[in-house]
């Protein structure tokens, strides 16, 4: 009973996700993305795909006021961002579900942040999940079913590979390897390097699972770690794609990608549960249970686990054991990845309704907002802040 009505859920999360798919070619709703955000370490400043089809630059240093903003271009009915946007010496990448693929300047000129340059990757199909770079190439997945890389400097494509559905998934790339899944059930592996005509296979490996895949693959210590629609994730060897191990204890879907601490795993479930698996054997060290999917990435931080569910609460958790349990209830649907600096205490949680709010974990563990982040404001200089946002938690 309990697994049907999970499967129940996620059905109908995903038919809602396939309604906004579909809704631009019949001009039926604007969609809403709900894409993470970036953090510029040098110079603080958090780069965030908001609602509304835009890319928000918010100052970090202060009380998290904007800077400046970006927003995609074209029709209304195709302005979003589902993927989280990827910042590579001073460029900020983003897929549009507009099909485009944008390079944005990191430097804000006055308001407005400046295009480098754009891209339609595949006209009247949305691109859902983010791209990532490396050395000098960007690769973006489209639902056309295609894996695509870019040159940078020479804004120009370099090579295609289809696969056998639609993709939605964010890639990831390490030594010259782009993994990413695919809506036909398979993780591939692909070459980064090298034109169609200079690669003989493009295709290192591929591995089929028993449902779609749109989680961006953790990749670690020679191992590809990745969950499929099968409710089963997976642990492969990088190199030849062979099954290292899998954990089948989770009752539903695995929508999003894993993190890292050390040697042990954080993997959200759609089955409303967090597992902590050890690297090496997939053994569960321990499980946190919330009240709602977890459709977006948790972030590790000093001494705590941040978890965003759908229920509308922020989880933090110790992270040596998942106890000590508290919770910010923002009130509006988390599905999106969190984003923190590296072995600090704030999280910057994008929420559907049109927000973003910056939360602190103190020494205890409890949490407590510092600002909210309104979006939508047309005064979007003057009207962003919310009033109620430090008393959040």
């Amino acid at each position: 009973m309990l697994r049907s009505a999970l499967r129940y859920r996620t059905w109908a999360f995903l038919i809602a996700l396939l309604v906004l798919a579909t809704a631009c070619a019949g001009g039926v709703a604007r969609p809403q993305g709900w894409a993470g955000g970036v953090i510029d370490e040098d110079t603080n400043v958090l780069y965030v795909g908001t609602m509304e089809g835009r890319l928000l630059a918010i100052d970090l240093n202060g009380d998290g006021s904007p800077i400046a903003r970006f927003e995609l271009t074209g029709d209304d009915n195709k302005r979003a961002i589902y993927g989280n946007p990827y910042l590579v010496d001073g460029a900020i990448f983003v897929g549009g579900y507009d099909g485009f693929l944008y390079s944005i300047s990191a430097s804000p000129s006055g308001e407005e942040l400046s295009l480098n340059w754009k891209i339609e990757v595949s006209p009247d199909e949305p691109l859902v999940g983010g791209p990532v770079a490396s050395d000098g190439v960007v690769v973006v997945g489209s639902s056309d079913g295609y894996v695509y890389a870019f040159d940078i400097v020479q804004e120009r494509e370099i090579w295609r590979y289809q696969t056998g559905n639609k993709i939605w998934a964010t890639p990831s790339i390490k030594d010259g390897i782009v993994y990413i899944g695919s809506l036909d059930k398979n993780l591939y592996a692909l070459k980064l390097f090298g034109t169609d005509s200079q690669v003989g296979e493009r295709l290192l490996w591929k591995f089929s699972t028993g449902g779609a895949i749109t989680a961006k693959p953790l990749v670690m210590d020679g191992r590809v770690y990745f969950g499929s629609f099968d409710s089963t994730f997976y642990a492969l060897n990088a190199v030849s794609g062979r099954e290292h191990w899998k954990f089948e204890g989770s009752r539903n879907w695995y929508w999003t990608g894993a993190i890292a601490d050390g040697q042990t795993l954080f993997v959200p479930s759609m089955d409303r549960k967090l597992y902590a698996l050890d690297a090496t054997t997939g053994q569960v060290k321990w499980t946190l249970e919330t009240d709602g999917d977890l459709t977006g990435s948790p972030v590790v931080l000093s001494r705590w686990i941040a978890v965003p569910s759908d229920d509308g609460a922020l989880y933090i958790a110790n992270l040596s054991n998942g106890g000590n349990v508290e919770k910010c209830e923002i009130g509006a649907r988390l599905r999106s990845d969190l984003v923190a600096v590296a072995q600090q205490d704030t999280v910057y949680v994008n929420t559907w309704d049109h927000s973003t709010v910056a939360v602190t974990v103190k020494e205890n563990g409890r949490p407590d907002s510092l600002w909210r982040h309104i979006t939508n404001k047309d005064k979007w200089k003057q009207d962003w802040r919310d009033t109620k946002g430090g008393e959040i938690c």
